[in-house]
C-alpha cells in the first residue's frame, strides 16, 4: 500500500501500476507452490450426484491424497465453473454414488484478486512469505523494466536467501509441495549426476 493507505491514481503505465501489476503476478505464482499457511492435505470433498466436485474461486494447485492418492486429479473449468477432474478417465466425474468423497491435498491462494490491490491475498502472507514474493517480483520487474544485469545478479541473490528461509510444508506427507527450494549448487550436482550416467 502506498503511504496513507491509499492507491496512486494514474493510468497503467505508471511505474506503480507496472510494478504492482508484477507483485500481483509473483504473488499467484509462489502462492501456487504450496506453503505451510496455504496447503490443506487430506481434504475430504463430498461430490454431488453426478459424481462432480466443484473447487473453490481461490484453488490454485490439487493433487490426489490419502485413498485418491494414486489418481492424477486436477482442476479444469467446465462452462465457467471450476471443477475436480480425473486425467485418467478424462473426466469430471470424480466419484460413485458409493463412493462419493474425494481426498485431495489442496493449495489455496491467501485471497482472491478482487480488486488492484489484493495481490492474491499477499497483504494476509507471513512476513517471510512476502519477502520471497517481493523478492520475486523485483527480480522480474528488473529484467523487463530495466534489463541491468549486474543489478540482477544482486536481486536473484537476495531473492534466493529469502527463499531459503522461508518454511517449508513437513516433508513427510505424502503428496508434497514445496519443500525445499532448488539452489543453484543442486541444480548443477544433479545435471552432473546426469551428465554421468
Amino acid at each position: 500500500m502506498a503511504i496513507g493507505g491509499t492507491i496512486p491514481t494514474g493510468t497503467g503505465t505508471s511505474i506503480y501500476h507496472r510494478a504492482r501489476h508484477f507483485l500481483n503476478r509473483e504473488s499467484k505464482r509462489v502462492q501456487a507452490q504450496g506453503w505451510p499457511e496455504n496447503t490443506t492435505n487430506g481434504k475430504a470433498y463430498t461430490a454431488d450426484s453426478s459424481g462432480h466436485v466443484e473447487l473453490g474461486a481461490t484453488v490454485l494447485q490439487i493433487k490426489g491424497s490419502g485413498p485418491d492418492a494414486h489418481r492424477d486429479l486436477s482442476m479444469r473449468d467446465d462452462s465457467g465453473d471450476l471443477k475436480l477432474y480425473d486425467n485418467n478417465k478424462g473426466t469430471f466425474v470424480v466419484a460413485t454414488a458409493s463412493t462419493g468423497v474425494v481426498f485431495v491435498d489442496q493449495v489455496d491462494a491467501l485471497g482472491s484478486l478482487v480488486a488492484a490491490s489484493s495481490a492474491w491475498g499477499f497483504e494476509l502472507a507471513s512476513p517471510m512469505l512476502q519477502d520471497v514474493i517481493v523478492d520475486g517480483a523485483k527480480v522480474r520487474f528488473q529484467r523487463r523494466i530495466q534489463g541491468n544485469l549486474d543489478m540482477d545478479t544482486a536481486l536473484r541473490q537476495e531473492h534466493m536467501s529469502s527463499d531459503h528461509q522461508a518454511p517449508r510444508n513437513e516433508p513427510l506427507t505424502e503428496n508434497r509441495y514445496n519443500i525445499q527450494p532448488q539452489t543453484v549448487s543442486q541444480q548443477q550436482s544433479q545435471q552432473q549426476g546426469q551428465k554421468g550416467r
